[in-house]
């Protein structure tokens, strides 16, 4: 499913594709390096109660995440973008997440996220921040 943009939103070249690469990648056990590769080394991620600062500390929440869950499946439903920096794109998302927990459980949530991208030296689009907000 192709999240729903405001008609008259405006966003970078680059955004979007971002937005669905990365809960494709998230969506998917073992690739643990390259979810961590969506954010700035010196990013900051607070996922629930889980708190990280750069990439070591990121890489320690991924595979949290994984640790009680089989599979995950994120259904971004709506981006809301903003511009308040010059050269930072900031938004905020809503969605659902289910799960297959390892026990065979099947579980799933409500959420909401915050998040600032920043463009690397190679141009890229990175996470800042990203602040997720779930409703179990």
């Amino acid at each position: 499913m192709t999240p729903q943009y405001p008609m008259n939103a405006q966003m970078e070249d680059g955004v979007k594709e971002l937005i669905s690469s990365f809960y494709a990648v998230s969506d998917t056990p073992g690739m643990n390096e390259e979810w961590r590769d969506f954010y700035a080394k010196d990013a900051y991620l607070w996922m629930a109660n889980d708190r990280a600062h750069g990439h070591d500390e990121i890489l320690k929440v991924r595979h949290k995440m994984w640790e009680l869950v089989a599979e995950r499946k994120h259904t971004v439903e709506k981006v809301f973008p903003a511009s308040f920096n010059p050269g930072k794109a900031e938004f905020m998302l809503q969605g659902t997440v289910n799960y297959t927990l390892r026990t065979g459980e099947k579980a799933g949530a409500d959420w909401a996220g915050h998040a600032t991208l920043k463009k690397n030296d190679a141009g890229e689009w990175k996470f800042e921040y990203y602040r997720v907000y779930i409703q179990r």
